[in-house]
């Protein structure tokens, strides 16, 4: 038996969002699928799982989306890195502009609640996708806009996402990696 036929195919969102509240559950996601490098600098043992009201009624479908708050190691300012995972079952063509419209209402409403630094914090996008077709939906927002006159990038809004595909069992790199410790999470739920 391959090791995709054990993957729950529709794994509930509700399920996954209460699977990612737990900072080890959140550092094994992050060492499974993302390069390692810069998670080392996190404090994730401190990451905060926060509400993600702030998105915007006409995606109330998408309420379960997971927005976590970690804190660096050894930083002597108050600084964060904000991720945001998407969770998703179908393809979305427009999901880079999703994204976008997410973190654009998250600093809205970070400064709302009276946000004081000089630079907003950064925040990391990740679409996970369980779908049982293949992932094709472009994951930066240029592709999702026409280009009829040479206008220079930094002119444009420009947003992209950290796709995974669990369909494929690969990264974005296209790296595979060690599916065996994150089955076992599921398995415990």
């Amino acid at each position: 038996m391959s090791e995709t036929a054990n993957l729950p195919s529709q794994f509930n969102d509700r399920a996954y969002k209460k699977f990612l509240q737990n900072p080890v559950i959140v550092a094994d996601f992050l060492r499974s699928f993302v390069d390692p490098h810069w998670i080392e600098k996190l404090d994730i043992e401190h990451a905060e799982p926060l509400k993600s009201s702030f998105i915007n009624p006409q995606y109330r479908q998408f309420e379960n989306d997971v927005l976590i708050k970690i804190p660096l190691k050894d930083s002597e300012e108050s600084a964060y890195l904000y991720i945001l995972l998407e969770l998703q079952s179908t393809n979305e063509t427009y999901m880079a502009l999703r994204v976008a419209n997410y973190i654009s209402l998250f600093y809205l409403d970070l400064l709302a609640q009276g946000y004081k630094e000089k630079r907003l914090p950064q925040v990391f996008p990740i679409v996970y996708y369980n779908g049982r077709e293949r992932w094709t939906a472009p994951s930066e927002l240029s592709e999702l806009v026409q280009n009829v006159v040479d206008i220079p990038k930094q002119y444009g809004l420009q947003c992209g996402y950290y796709p995974i595909s669990l369909r494929d069992l690969q990264v974005a790199t296209g790296k595979s990696r060690n599916w065996h410790n994150w089955l076992g999470h599921f398995r415990r739920l």
